[in-house]
């Protein structure tokens, strides 16, 4: 919720300076005109929002998926089937929140959701140019939590497939 006032306060900030810049343009004479004010406005708004979404994604879910990550490898007991695990989790090929993140900021949402395999989403982002352009902003806010989900069920396959494989690995702790 903080993130998301902050982002407001960056745009009311940033249209209230650029709307007194043009009402009062320095030597005199008249306004800019509306179309370029509202350009500029656009800009600006883009590139808060493009900001705010890079303050989101390196602060929490880049580290939470690893964390996850880190949690279930330290489950097993012997180094050789941490590696083992971690090798599994690698091959599943998990995504980078910053690519993600970075292809649905200046490309669309709909290579993003190529890149992280959802072809669905694809498909229906595309048909409806991403909600008239709705859905790509709710995206930027969205996806770095899309991709922390979507490696953690990667993380979770490669569990359970080394748990099936190896049911010996796991050593039961007396309580």
């Amino acid at each position: 919720m903080k993130r998301v006032l902050l982002g407001i306060s960056v745009i009311v900030a940033m249209t209230t300076s650029v709307g007194a810049a043009v009402s009062h343009p320095a030597g005199g004479g008249g306004g800019g005109g509306g179309s370029s004010v509202l350009i500029t406005l656009a800009m600006y708004a883009f590139f808060a929002i493009v900001i705010i979404g890079g303050i989101w994604f390196f602060r929490g879910p880049a580290r939470r998926a690893e964390e996850y990550v880190n949690t279930l490898c330290a489950q097993f007991p012997n180094e050789a089937d941490r590696q083992l695990f971690m090798q599994m989790y690698r091959n599943k090929g998990p995504k980078n929140v910053v690519i993600a993140w970075l292809l649905s900021a200046f490309l669309s949402p709909t290579v993003s959701y190529i890149y992280q395999g959802k072809w669905s989403l694809a498909i229906i982002s595309f048909i409806t140019l991403q909600g008239f352009f709705i859905w790509w902003i709710i995206a930027l806010f969205t996806m770095p939590s899309e991709v922390l989900n979507l490696n953690k069920k990667l993380a979770d396959m490669a569990y359970t497939e080394l748990r099936v494989a190896r049911p010996n690995a796991f050593v039961a702790t007396g309580a």
